[in-house]
């Protein structure tokens, strides 16, 4: 993560909500081109019902990037989503990238996903309800 891991707590997650804006030329388009790859490839890719082994996801894109390489925060919501609704259907996580890339991928995804963007996909396509905090004895 290089400078990130010099950036200490809420500095970080200001810096991630600037980086996931910044990156809204062209991302339409891509978004567009990259669900229409993955809702092809991901059969082929994904081997189990569940996210397990990220780097076998090489073939699906997010963003300018591929899957194994930034997509662990969209496949730790499929996988949540998927245990607490008691169904894994992999035709989910097309569309799951195709929601983080819209709203959540800081840079193209260059640098992965902004935290906040879970909250903000819960919030804006799920029923489920959660409690934010950025205290870690509330984990």
């Amino acid at each position: 993560m290089g400078i990130f891991e010099r950036i200490k707590g809420r500095a970080t997650l200001i810096l991630y909500e600037i980086l996931r804006h910044l990156s809204f030329w062209g991302r339409r388009k891509r978004t567009e081109n990259n669900l229409e790859h993955n809702t092809v490839s991901v059969n082929s890719c994904m081997q189990d019902t569940y996210v397990e082994n990220q780097t076998t996801l090489s073939g699906l894109r997010y963003g300018v990037k591929t899957f194994d390489y930034c997509g662990c925060a969209v496949a730790a919501m499929y996988n949540a989503l998927s245990f607490l609704s008691g169904k894994a259907d992999r035709k989910l996580l097309p569309l799951l990238i195709s929601r983080f890339e819209e709203s959540g991928a800081a840079f193209s995804a260059r640098f992965g996903t902004a935290p906040r963007s879970a909250a903000q996909y819960l919030s804006k396509y799920t029923d489920f309800s959660f409690e934010k905090t950025g205290n870690p004895k509330r984990f």
